[in-house]
């Protein structure tokens, strides 16, 4: 389930890791969201 509690979880540590660590988290970031949206 793409938008049950986990989701908004995984979604809300992505965002907090990306707010703490701006190049580790782009870089990661990136490497999460692009494939999973084509």
């Amino acid at each position: 389930n793409a938008y049950g509690p986990d989701a908004v979880r995984f979604y809300t540590r992505r965002k907090t890791i990306t707010e703490r660590w701006p190049a580790a988290g782009a870089r990661e970031g990136t490497a999460f969201s692009f494939p999973s949206h084509q």
